[in-house]
């Protein structure tokens, strides 16, 4: 009878600490791992760590990043490098959304029969930089060449204010390729891209700039005064002496209602920009020679007979800043 008590007791504790055993070993496997049934971009992570996942996606990633993508614009079909559109994936940030399986508080009964599972395959975070993308498919396609373009103003052999037309061109569709290149990225696809386009006219056409020419007229007429800080010996300029300063941008304006709940309205327009290039020899000449001073810098030194020497004045530089006065004489027109 004691010999049966003492099996007992003896299968007992190797059965229980079996079952710890299996427990503490079940919980080590699944902790900190994601749940089963975890996917990224159709990659299964099942039951890898963060660390393991991003390993993964990482080699899935960068092999997408420099495979192939066919797009075609009318005609024309090029290959490109996705990383050459300016397309990033985001692997570690994507797996920061992702939950993994806490184990510590389950019990073994919940690990073998109720086990934490995620049907949903999560897509990559992705960015474009649309720059890039621009210029890639500019250097395939010529894009740039073939859109409208503005009319705009300029100055004929007299020097005199003259228009030059505007004319139609195509406009590609930024949004749906977009749209097609992120589906791509963010599910690690390759399907073959369409630049879909359409026929459009100029934002800026030869009788908006008719209404616009008396007013720039005025501001190249305009003279306006540059103060010297020092001398008081000022400059008096107008944009008519200088007419190789002169840039024509187009710029668009925001009008907002004062009243009402009316949308704002939006206008294109040709604005005066200051070529800063051609501005730098009038500067260099008329004021800088003048008004910039180089810093003074001041030496300490001991003499023979260990005197303490100082040498100059230690005083900061004087320069004229080029940008700012740039902008200065753009707002002084307006």
């Amino acid at each position: 009878m004691k010999k049966t008590i003492l099996i007992t007791i003896v299968v007992g504790t190797v059965i229980g600490l079996a079952v710890a055993g299996f427990s503490i070993f079940s919980k080590m496997k699944i902790h900190g791992k994601y749940p089963s049934g975890t996917k990224v971009a159709s990659v299964d992570i099942s039951g890898l760590s963060p660390g393991e996942a991003l390993k993964t996606l990482q080699q899935y990633t960068d092999a997408y990043l420099k495979s192939e993508l066919k797009i075609s614009f009318q005609e024309k079909t090029k290959s490109f490098k996705p990383e050459d559109l300016g397309i990033k994936i985001l692997p570690q940030e994507t797996l920061s959304t992702l939950k993994t399986v806490n184990a510590k508080d389950k019990n073994i009964l919940e690990i073998l029969f109720f086990p934490d599972k995620n049907e949903k395959n999560m897509p990559l975070v992705s960015d474009i930089d649309e720059n890039v993308l621009e210029k890639s498919l500019n250097s395939g396609f010529g894009l740039s060449e073939l859109a409208p373009v503005s009319a705009t103003f300029y100055f004929n052999e007299e020097g005199k204010l003259a228009i030059k037309d505007g004319k139609s061109g195509l406009v590609w569709d930024r949004d749906k390729l977009f749209k097609d290149l992120k589906y791509s990225a963010t599910n690690l696809k390759k399907p073959s891209l369409k630049i879909e386009s359409s026929t459009a006219g100029p934002s800026i056409k030869k009788e908006d700039l008719l209404a616009q020419e008396e007013e720039i007229k005025k501001k190249l007429n305009h003279q306006f005064t540059l103060l010297d800080p020092i001398y008081s010996d000022d400059w008096n300029v107008k944009l008519t002496d200088h007419l190789d300063w002169v840039l024509f941008k187009e710029k668009q304006t925001l009008e907002l209602p004062y009243f009402g709940a009316s949308p704002p309205s939006t206008q294109k327009l040709i604005a005066i920009e200051i070529d800063l290039q051609k501005l730098d020899p009038f500067i260099d000449e008329k004021i800088s020679k003048w008004l910039d001073r180089p810093a003074e810098p001041v030496k300490i030194s001991q003499d023979k007979d260990g005197k303490v020497v100082i040498e100059g004045k230690g005083s900061n530089g004087v320069m004229v800043q080029r940008v700012a006065l740039k902008h200065a004489i753009e707002l002084a027109i307006e």
